[in-house]
């Protein structure tokens, strides 16, 4: 199977069908049939294909909507690799455009006419290819072929957030990508009778691969709305949900908390009881959090059984495990005694939200760090992937995460164990925090510093070590917001994470920073970068509030 044949089946079973629907606001839409995306689409191809070779890559530089879509399945078409990015912001992710056209050396930057000059001006002088608006009068003609052509049967390269190195390009072929939207259909229980709501960056594996590819793969349709105007006003996710009986969607375990935050602002209309599946992914599910989504919206219909808690990476495509369908998800105690932790310190009292048995075709393997011995059951280590969704390897570089040929696949850096055939996420190997031989979690330290103030519950927190004299040193960030502040003691809030931290972790806070909301980086999914964060604190870029 491959794009072209899989649209040239959607618009003979059903080309009026839609396909595609973008809310430009809360009022104007705008749709695509399966039909109008074929003939774009192809029309789009045929103009590239006088211009571009097959192989070369083009980077997508596009705002959410209906442009994007056209133009990335025009490159399938052409068989050209489409490299989808974020539009730069000035003065934040110019340098991940640089890193990538150094990375990919593409051979075109496709846009829409209102962002070339702004994308142009950011272009660093080394690019000599073409920019183009695809809305427009399309002309490629200023296209300079790259010397490096990709294998013919790679379609994407889905370029990693960057939260812990410099984004790597992971190379997706038709058969990673088509393999994983199977493994999503069925873990989902997708079929046409589906309908979805997405607001995840169209850059992002989540958005790209289980927002746009995912519907078209199982023929339902989907509504569209973008990151910004989520983040803007969180509940215009769980308006769509209600207005279009949306019965799958999701999002990051941030994107409920948001919505927690404003649940008192939901119109009393509202019904989610037409949402069967809720998945959570691409960040630590946390209880706490799927506790209080439940609790809020139970009057509006949400049931607590529509959530999936689910793992995966760019480098399996996008899902390699989910909890089961209809089913409370599966909490446990981080006490456990049937968990080995080897002397990895889990908070005592913590709670443990498993991401269901690994998909169809996919298997999990957990290998001890130490030896990459295979762990017991209950027994911490590295998550291994082996599944026909894991990708060739990274863009140009020959990574020891990738192993052709090894039982174990790739190895994700990330840690967990496994319990009675459920995987649970406990952290990444790199953000392990060791200090004294002691091993900790930043993810329970971060439980621990919202604990200790409920008003700080849901804003921005990291943990990371630093070099000290001696040893390793626990630095804390807590971002306030200026509501916040006006009625906190960040003395004493101070004092009692301190307190907190070396009565649950057993190790002492080196440094307590309180920083104004905002302040933390973050990838462009909107994850809290721990590697970032660390790099803004030893570099002395995170402005401290006064205490």
């Amino acid at each position: 199977m491959n794009f072209t044949r899989l649209l040239e089946q959607r618009v003979r079973e059903s080309a009026n069908q839609l396909g595609y629907r973008y809310l430009q606001s809360d009022v104007e839409e705008r749709c695509l049939t399966y039909g109008q995306l074929a003939t774009n689409a192809h029309d789009l191809a045929a103009i590239i294909r006088k211009h571009i070779s097959p192989g070369q890559r083009v980077v997508l530089l596009y705002p959410a909507g209906l442009q994007f879509i056209q133009a990335f399945f025009a490159c399938l078409l052409a068989n050209v690799v489409a490299v989808p990015l974020p539009i730069p912001k000035p003065n934040d992710t110019a340098h991940r455009l640089d890193h990538v056209l150094k990375d990919c050396e593409p051979a075109a930057i496709f846009t829409e006419t209102g962002f070339l000059g702004h994308i142009s001006a950011l272009l660093p002088d080394a690019y000599q290819g073409a920019i183009a608006a695809t809305d427009g009068n399309f002309d490629c003609a200023r296209i300079v072929q790259s010397l490096v052509v990709s294998e013919p049967d790679v379609a994407v390269l889905q370029y990693t957030s960057g939260s812990t190195s410099k984004p790597k390009g992971v190379v997706l072929c038709n058969a990673n990508i088509f393999a994983n939207l199977r493994q999503i259909e069925v873990a989902f229980g997708h079929t046409c009778e589906s309908s979805g709501v997405i607001w995840l960056p169209h850059y992002h594996d989540m958005g790209l691969i289980g927002g746009i590819l995912q519907p078209l793969f199982a023929g339902f349709p989907v509504t569209l709305l973008s990151p910004i105007s989520f983040i803007q006003r969180p509940l215009r996710w769980l308006q769509a949900i209600h207005k279009y009986r949306a019965t799958t969607s999701g999002g990051p375990n941030f994107a409920y908390d948001l919505c927690v935050k404003k649940a008192t602002s939901l119109e009393p209309h509202i019904d989610l009881s037409s949402w069967d599946l809720a998945f959570n992914g691409a960040e630590p599910v946390r209880a706490s959090t799927l506790n209080a989504f439940s609790a809020a919206f139970a009057h509006a219909g949400f049931r607590r059984t529509a959530f999936v808690p689910c793992y995966g990476l760019a480098e399996a495509t996008l899902i390699v495990s989910a909890a089961r369908k209809n089913r409370e998800p599966l909490i446990i105690e981080s006490s456990d005694p049937q968990l080995t932790t080897h002397g990895v310190n889990v908070l005592a009292g913590g709670k443990l939200v498993s991401c269901g048995p690994s998909t169809k075709g996919a298997r999990v393997d957990i290998l001890r760090t130490d030896s990459e011995a295979c762990c017991l059951e209950g027994e911490i280590g590295e998550i291994f992937v082996a599944s026909p969704s894991v990708a060739n390897g990274y863009w140009g570089k020959s990574d020891r995460a990738f192993r052709p040929g090894s039982p174990n696949g790739v190895r994700t850096g990330d840690l967990g164990f496994q319990l009675n055939g459920e995987l649970f996420i406990t952290g990444r190997l790199s953000d392990l925090i060791i200090i004294h031989g002691k091993n900790l979690f930043p993810e329970d330290i971060e439980a621990t510093m919202r604990s200790a103030e409920p008003i700080l519950a849901q804003e921005g927190a990291v943990a990371f070590s630093v070099a000290g004299p001696a040893t390793e040193q626990l630095v804390l960030v807590q971002e306030v917001s200026s509501r916040s502040l006006r009625t906190l003691n960040l003395i004493a809030i101070r004092d009692e994470v301190s307190r907190l931290v070396l009565q649950r972790h057993g190790i002492g806070v080196g440094a307590f920073v309180p920083v104004k909301a905002g302040s933390l980086a973050r990838t462009s999914s909107g994850k809290i970068s721990r590697f970032a964060c660390k790099q803004l604190y030893v570099t002395q870029k995170l402005i401290p509030l006064p205490m």
